[in-house]
């Protein structure tokens, strides 16, 4: 397994924010078609007059990384403990519209999103004893995060 360092507001891995196409495309290969918002690999990357803005890794990564931000792995920690953690580094934006689905922390220059908010305590809820077990299993990954990304200062603004 590999690490991922995911550094706030500077980079994930070695995809770093500032870079231009070429050094990307020298680290991560040649995307199918050259875009504004390219996905290279696992990785999903926004450029800005060829400079990467934003760059963003899935869970789905998990099978060849962890994914760490000062040692804590961002997609095998809980939701609901991972924002406590990070908050301790700074604040999330509380007016976001999709709070609880996504964390944006805009002084670290770090996101977090999921599709669906899960709580352990809803697992006793009738809703949930209701669905098939196949359902139960892709409501209980709702538990963590789908995705991290880092941004560059001022993106949201």
């Amino acid at each position: 397994m590999k690490i991922l360092k995911v550094i706030p507001r500077q980079r994930i891995g070695r995809i770093k924010i500032g870079m231009n196409r070429e050094e990307v495309y020298s680290i991560l290969g040649m995307p199918k078609k050259q875009e504004t918002i390219e996905w290279i690999g696992d990785y999903h990357i926004e450029y800005d007059n060829d400079k990467v803005v934003f760059i963003e890794v899935p869970n789905s990564i998990v099978d060849t990384h962890f994914v760490l931000f000062n040692g804590v792995d961002l997609f095998g920690t809980e939701a609901k403990l991972l924002v406590k953690y990070i908050s301790e580094y700074g604040k999330y934006d509380e007016t976001d519209e999709e709070l609880g689905y996504s964390y944006s922390f805009k002084t670290l220059g770090i996101g977090l999103w999921r599709p669906s908010i899960f709580e352990y305590e809803m697992i006793n809820r009738e809703e949930f004893q209701e669905l098939d077990e196949e359902n139960q299993l892709d409501e209980i990954q709702n538990l963590y995060f789908e995705s991290v990304c880092v941004f560059q200062e001022n993106y949201y603004d």
